[in-house]
């Protein structure tokens, strides 16, 4: 009889705020999950589903992304409001030992100061879950994803006026397969193949298609941890960026081999740690093949008791259709996360992160000068969540994030506060 994972525990108010505030559709690269598994799937065991409604209000005080030395245009304001519906829903219904699986969101947003701005949340995945043996599981999974693109879209020719309103496609779909126990060998395989595109004319050079594979083999003892080998390698293409010399667009492929080890170190305390070459190889003669180390590190503290802390520091490679034209960028980045239970009902977390990008490979100098060539954000969000009555939950936030960059340009500030009400069976 395989193992039957637990199931899946429904979101905190605050994680949902957190989700519905930064949704965002966005090429995610696997350098930046060595785990080697895109696709686990809805790990419920049995018939199970379930259906929410939300409202997030948010007030941002600067939704376009100005600078502050650049005001938006006559008549229009640099903050506002936003109302964001959302209705959610996922179901798992079991096949003998296999499981088929649907997940979909349905939302909007409204902004109060420019209508231009709106546009839907739309996404929708759907696929199986599989059981091989005693011990081999699997998932097949396809998933359909749209959105105004990423906020922090480093765009130049939209330098002048902040972010663009935009609509971004994102199509995806993709298997992964894992034989192994609670101790001795874990093999696994993924692949997954992820097309984004944008509606907005002048961000059509962002647009990307990526071909991800993914394996790791891992050696686990309940006294050692877990130690595991893994490998990723992502084919990513621009077809919007034409190479004229060469008959074909710009490329980059991203290979990432490394180690990574997770343990216990109490009944409190945890810790996993990776550490990897990350190999960059552009398609272009005039780009340079380059080497990078990639890092990553987490300690989490979780007793049995109110508080709870957690550190995160990574350091990787990745493409992305929000990169403006460079094709891709190295990353370091630090977060911090405390939460406290105050009761049964109430909770609050502070969360803290620090990220440095600096984007490679770039043909600024030929379409714009002003292309961005690196940018750190700092970010601060304050979160307190109430459980008033079943089945309803609501998140009380306030985040400060900070932007600079090269060229200052790109540098803005921003406060957002928002209140998210949701209901669910």
């Amino acid at each position: 009889m395989a193992p039957v994972a637990a199931p899946t525990p429904r979101p905190t108010a605050a994680a949902q705020a957190s989700e519905a505030d930064l949704f965002q559709v966005d090429q995610r690269n696997p350098v930046n999950n060595p785990t080697g598994a895109f696709f686990n799937g809805l790990p419920l065991p049995n018939l199970g589903y379930s259906i929410s409604a939300s409202l997030l209000s948010v007030y941002d005080s600067n939704y376009r992304r100005l600078p502050d030395n650049k005001q938006p245009p006559a008549g229009q304001s640099r903050s506002s409001f936003r109302f964001t519906p959302t209705i959610n829903g996922r179901v798992n219904l079991p096949v003998g030992r296999q499981s088929l699986f649907a997940t979909a969101v349905i939302g909007k947003d409204y902004y109060t100061a420019n209508s231009a701005y709106n546009r839907q949340r739309l996404a929708f995945s759907g696929g199986v879950n599989l059981a091989a043996g005693s011990s081999c599981t699997g998932s097949v999974n396809g998933s359909w994803m749209q959105a105004q693109s990423n906020p922090n879209s480093t765009i130049p020719q939209g330098a002048q006026q902040g972010i663009l309103p935009n609509t971004q496609t994102t199509r995806s779909f993709g298997a992964s397969a894992s034989c192994g126990g609670i101790s001795g060998f874990t093999p696994t395989a993924s692949y997954r193949y992820s097309k984004s595109t944008n509606q907005e004319l002048a961000r059509s050079f962002s647009d990307l298609t990526s071909n991800s594979y993914s394996v790791s083999l891992g050696y686990a003892r309940p006294t050692l941890g877990v130690v595991s080998l893994f490998g990723t390698l992502s084919n990513n293409d621009y077809p919007n960026q034409p190479i004229p010399i060469l008959g074909t667009s710009r490329s980059v492929k991203i290979t990432n081999l490394g180690v990574k080890y997770s343990r216990s170190l109490t009944s409190q305390f945890s810790a996993d740690a990776s550490l990897s070459r990350v190999s960059i190889d552009p398609n272009s003669p005039l780009q340079q093949k380059t080497s990078n180390l990639g890092y990553g590190l987490s300690v989490n503290y979780t007793p049995p008791s109110r508080l709870s802390a957690s550190i995160n520091a990574t350091r990787n490679a990745s493409s992305s259709p929000n990169t403006g034209t460079a094709l891709y960028f190295v990353q370091q980045a630090f977060s911090a996360n405390v939460s406290y239970q105050l009761r049964s009902t109430l909770s609050a977390a502070l969360t803290g992160s620090t990220s440095l990008r600096t984007y490679e490979d770039q043909v600024g100098a030929i379409i714009n000068p002003n292309q961005v060539k690196n940018d750190r954000f700092n970010t601060v969000r304050l979160s307190v969540n109430w459980n008033p009555i079943r089945n309803m939950q609501t998140s009380f936030y306030v985040s400060q994030q900070n932007r600079n960059a090269d060229p200052n340009i790109y540098n803005y500030k921003d406060t957002t506060a928002g209140i998210l009400i949701s209901y669910g069976i």
